[in-house]
């Protein structure tokens, strides 16, 4: 077991906040990367990353549910569009998830209707399948209609 007590903390990195607006979801959102992190193990060590963002997603809500089209810069896959589950909707907030049923991934999608801002999640349980070790990412994301 490793002590987090004898790792050395790297300084935090810092982005600018975007300018707070409203969004609404009755119309698409077109949500742009501020900044994202990544967790996981690359050559047998744990590495944590942050990095300006390049991700995109456009969201647009469908009845019950965000279909989310993504444009990922981390996994390099190209457009994904898929549906993710609401699981709380209330005059400031949304929330939605969606699964993965082939493999063990999680995505989480979080928007701040109030004030034009949003975090997108992963957590899997191997990237790509290219490691026995669980892989999480985020991204901070400013939404405009």
């Amino acid at each position: 077991m490793i002590s987090t007590s004898a790792l050395a903390a790297a300084p935090p990195q810092t982005f600018a906040l975007p300018t707070q607006h409203r969004v609404k979801l009755t119309k698409p959102l077109d949500c742009r990367a501020i900044a994202g992190t990544s967790i996981g193990e690359k050559n047998g060590h744990l590495e944590a990353e942050a990095s300006p963002g390049k991700d995109h997603f456009t969201v647009v809500r469908v009845g019950h549910f965000l279909r989310v089209t993504a444009h990922h810069d981390v996994t390099q896959t190209g457009e994904e569009t898929d549906l993710y589950t609401i699981t709380g909707d209330t005059q400031d907030f949304i929330s939605a998830v969606q699964g993965v049923k082939l493999l063990p991934v999680i995505h989480g999608l979080v928007i701040n209707k109030r004030l034009g801002s949003a975090v997108w999640s992963e957590s899997d349980s191997a990237l790509i399948l290219a490691s026995d070790y669980p892989f999480t990412a985020s991204v901070f994301l400013n939404c405009t209609n």
